[in-house]
Order: structure tokens, then C-alpha cells, then sequence
């Protein structure tokens, strides 16, 4: 699935009315003469959770590392879907360090090399990698300048990634949370309402959507959201989880809403393992 996402002109959500609306307002930056890279990465490593793999980039030949998570995922969630662990979720990607090249597979043909490096030396690309982004969302405005054929064959989840980029920013305290987590939500808000989206994928989107508006302090457009989910997704489990986050709006409440079987509302839902 693919996704254009350009936050330096495209993915600047308002809210208007208690409804999101995409704005597009960038200007084309002119090409930078030195690179001015700076990638949101603060993951931490845990012992026994984590390790570090090595990658080299195709493109200059660098070799750095990158913290991947290697246990099994945790049960207990946050309403956003984030994992609750020891280990802040979600492991960085592998994104090049000096020229921001996004390692999304182990081999390129020759001619899946030359899109990317064209992607390499778009200004625009160069203006996104200055601004102390997430690692996913590096990744997806990375993605979404390549040639649709190209793009089309990378099997990153674009809803999944905006997700975890929304994530990384909360783990990492970036004042840039606010707007990374709004365009999560714009992202899986059409995820939850396309009928092309598999049915237990809505479910768990559904309350992710106001939950991460909720949490960008968008406490009118999560309640307007809540208030405007499709009836065919709210199933009962749904519908307790979306109460959770309507009272957290109507409180003005940004912190976590923690999902877990030991929460009497939704023992009846969730099955401890």
C-alpha cells in the first residue's frame, strides 16, 4: 500500500469544525549546498529485549548500527497501540546517517538504486531530514518520492509506520509530537473507514484514531471523531474502548490509556496469556 505523505507540504492537519482537513502549503526549498541531517532516534538498548545489527548503505558504503527489539511483544498495550515494555517502543529503522538513505531491503537492481538516489538529492527530501523527525516518518517521506512502480513493491505498512512514527516521537519527547500524531490519525482514520481494510484491522485502528488526537491535544476533534466512527466497527469491545477515550478527552487528559485484561471493563474481552 501506498501512501503520499509529504509533512513539509501536504500532511499539516487543522481542524475545522471538529473535522480534519488536509492542508497543502510548502514551497519548494532550494537544494542545500552541505547536508543538514538530523534524525529523531533515541531508542535505548534493554538486556534480553534488544541488539544492535549492523548495516552498510548501499549508497556510500557507511556502516552504523541499529537497535532492533527481539523478545516477544508485550500483551498489554496503550490505547495508541504501543506496546508497554521496558524497552520504549518502536525499534528505530535503518536510516542512513549521513545521507539519509532508507534501508528497506536486503538487495536493490540497479535501477531501484537509481530512484533512490534520486530521492537522495530532491531539496525537499534534504528540508525533511533537517527537521529531528522519527525514523518512520523518515522512512515515509522517503517512500512516498519514489516512482509509484518502485514503490509499490516495498512492503512497509504505511498506516502501521505513521503509527510508530507517532510512537517514536512520544518516546523521544519531541516537541514535534503534536504534529507527527495528528497525521498518524489523519492516516488511520482512512484506514478505519475504507471497507478494503480487513475487519480486525478497523477494530484496533478505531480507537487509535481519537486516542492520537486525544493525545496531540485535539480534544474536540477526538470526541467529534468518537461521535463519527461507522457503526459497523463498533462492536462492544469497541464501543468500551472508545468510551475510555471520550472521558480522557472530556477531561483534557493527554496521558496514556493503558488496554489490559486486568482492567475489569475488558476482562471480558481480552484473554490473559
Amino acid at each position: 500500500m501506498r501512501t503520499s505523505l509529504v509533512l513539509s507540504s501536504v500532511a499539516v492537519l487543522l481542524v475545522a469544525g471538529g473535522v480534519f482537513m488536509a492542508s497543502d502549503g510548502g514551497a519548494t526549498m532550494p537544494a542545500p549546498q552541505e547536508s543538514n541531517i538530523a534524525i529523531l532516534n533515541c531508542a535505548k538498548p534493554v538486556a534480553g529485549l534488544t541488539e544492535y545489527v549492523t548495516h552498510t548503505c548501499p549508497v556510500g558504503g557507511e556502516v552504523f548500527e541499529v537497535l532492533t527489539f527481539t523478545a516477544v511483544k508485550p500483551q498489554i498495550i496503550t490505547m495508541d497501540l504501543r506496546p508497554v515494555s521496558e524497552f520504549m517502543f518502536p525499534a528505530p529503522l535503518a536510516v542512513c546517517p549521513s545521507n539519509g538513505f532508507v534501508i528497506d531491503k536486503s538487495e536493490y537492481s540497479d535501477e531501484e538504486l537509481e530512484a533512490r538516489k534520486k530521492v537522495l538529492s530532491d531539496p525537499t527530501y534534504q528540508e525533511v531530514l533537517s527537521r529531528g523527525l522519527p525514523t518512520h516518518t523518515i522512512a515515509l517521506e522517503y517512500l512516498s518520492r519514489l516512482p509509484l512502480e518502485i514503490s509499490d513493491e516495498v512492503e512497509f505498512d504505511v498506516p502501521y509506520m505513521a503509527l510508530q512514527a507517532a510512537w517514536e516521537a512520544e518516546a523521544c519527547g519531541s516537541e514535534l509530537y503534536s504534529e507527527v500524531a495528528r497525521t498518524a490519525a489523519f492516516i488511520l482514520d482512512a484506514e478505519v473507514r475504507s471497507s478494503e481494510t480487513p475487519i480486525e484491522q478497523r477494530f484496533a485502528y478505531a480507537p487509535a484514531v481519537p486516542d492520537l488526537a486525544r493525545k496531540a491535544g485535539l480534544f474536540e476533534a477526538s470526541i467529534y471523531l468518537i461521535e463519527n466512527t461507522c457503526n459497523c466497527i463498533v462492536v462492544p469491545a469497541v464501543e468500551v474502548l472508545l468510551n475510555k477515550v471520550r472521558k480522557a478527552a472530556e477531561a483534557r487528559n493527554t496521558s496514556d490509556i493503558i488496554v489490559s485484561p486486568d482492567d475489569p471493563e475488558l476482562a471480558p474481552f481480552l484473554k490473559k496469556q
